[in-house]
């Protein structure tokens, strides 16, 4: 868990470290589609034990190998991402819906749905003769 300030919901939604996103490392909600794309290129990003005491979200340590984006060519950071302002160019948040209302609200305005279909319709009675009449 590295904050629930990002995505805008801090009683019910945590943001949670991919793991599977390196080296494009990211944060997804929980409960939304909000990403948060951030030190892309660093060779290792680690969510630590500590927490900023502006907004509570996890410092985190990061280290990159080669062509460090950092200021000053720095190889590795340690603090707040969403607090620091030396590196707030390196944090991308994503929202994909502004809250739960509208997303509940452009649920509504689809279609409707095609129904159950018209069936199979009839079939031809086999064996060439109906039942009941006899020749």
């Amino acid at each position: 868990m590295v904050s629930a300030d990002a995505c805008g919901n801090a009683e019910v939604r945590v943001m949670v470290l991919d793991p599977q996103s390196h080296p494009k490392w990211r944060l997804t909600c929980n409960k939304c589609p909000s990403v948060v794309a951030m030190f892309e290129g660093a060779l290792k990003f680690k969510v630590t034990e500590s927490s900023c005491e502006d907004c509570d979200a996890r410092f985190v340590a990061v280290e990159y190998k080669d062509k460090s984006p950092l200021p000053e060519g720095k190889a590795t950071f340690k603090g707040c991402m969403f607090c620091d302002t030396t590196v707030k160019d390196l944090v991308n948040l994503h929202h994909a819906f502004r809250s739960e209302e509208d997303h509940q609200q452009q649920s509504f305005q689809r279609g409707r749905g095609r129904g159950r279909g018209r069936g199979r319709g009839r079939s031809a009675p086999r064996g060439g003769l109906s039942r009941g009449k006899s020749r």
